[in-house]
């Protein structure tokens, strides 16, 4: 009995991931892109140029999982841990830089240009395998007190226990004493 109990348990679970991993995989590519911004009220509003048009739709990508962006500002700033004489300007040093950090990082990168004022982006294809393991790996997270890190107080103590407060019976150093 219990090995049949713990056999109709196990196809249980397989089968709440095998359905989880497909409903999740059908979603990321079945799905058309294009029909996100269908009802966005904000798409209209923001992508009045070519340019914003982009960067709004790869920012809304970056967000939903599609895609790592990163826009020019943030390309210059991560570059530029590699080479500091980088700027934001469309310049061929500039791009030669951009191709460099962008093939260092490897893994699908593509750095592109905006159609208007020329400046550089890089953006990621995220695999669907890839965004269903990192579904799975956040899906439980284990809370403890060195979770937090905070610069400003390093050496607060960080506690949780369980004690006879009339108001509510556990007390954290998060909800404070």
């Amino acid at each position: 009995m219990k090995k049949y109990i713990f056999m109709r348990i196990l196809r249980s679970l397989v089968s709440i991931f095998l359905v989880t991993t497909l409903t999740y995989t059908i979603i990321y590519t079945l799905t058309p892109r294009n029909l996100i911004f269908k009802n966005d009220p904000n798409y209209n509003k923001i992508a009045k140029t070519k340019d914003s048009k982009i960067n709004y739709e790869n920012t809304v990508y970056d967000r939903m999982g599609y895609i790592e962006y990163l826009d020019s500002k943030a390309l210059k700033e991560k570059a530029s841990k590699e080479d500091s004489s980088v700027t934001v300007e469309p310049t061929k040093e500039n791009e030669k830089i951009y191709k460099k950090y962008i093939s260092n990082l490897g893994n699908g990168w593509v750095l592109k240009r905006f159609p208007e004022n020329k400046g550089f982006y890089a953006t990621r294809e995220v695999p669907v395998f890839e965004r269903v393991i990192g579904f799975y790996g956040n899906l439980i997270q284990i809370d403890h007190p060195n979770v937090i890190k905070d610069a400003s107080n390093p050496k607060l103590e960080r506690y949780i226990r369980i004690e006879n407060d009339p108001s509510y019976w556990l007390v954290s150093s998060w909800f404070g004493d």
